[in-house]
């Protein structure tokens, strides 16, 4: 434990997330996972534009969308504001965001099933 908190003492302790520079962008430290990380990635791709990478711990800001680090915080107040991202972007964006196969059976389902079952798998973080 103690080598893990030391690896990340530049992380702000007193919030929730912290967006820091990183290289010729930025990151946002969140801890969610990699199923919830992934989600917000592909809705921030939609307010900021591509080259938007996520990992089970963060989120990396690349090119034109780490370009701002004010418009990467105006974008996440937008989402915080609307309660995004939801169930619709969760649907709408699930093919994006499915890594892999979750089911055998998923070749057998039609397309608005299929995308239900995939939020459903993508939004089940608890």
């Amino acid at each position: 434990m103690k080598q893990i908190r030391s690896e990340y003492q530049f992380l702000d302790h007193d919030s929730e997330t912290t967006l820091a520079p990183d290289g010729n962008g930025y990151r946002l430290w969140t801890f969610r996972g990699g199923k919830a990380n992934n989600l917000l990635a592909k809705v921030l791709e939609t307010k900021l534009g591509e080259k938007i990478t996520s990992s089970n711990f963060s989120i990396g800001f690349k090119e034109h969308a780490g370009e701002s680090e004010a418009a990467i915080r105006n974008a996440l107040a937008e989402l915080r504001d609307e309660q995004r991202p939801n169930h619709e972007d969760a649907v709408r964006l699930a093919e994006l965001c499915a890594r892999g196969r979750l089911s055998k059976f998923e070749p057998c389902l039609p397309d608005r099933l299929l995308n239900e079952y995939l939020a459903e798998q993508l939004t089940a973080w608890g």
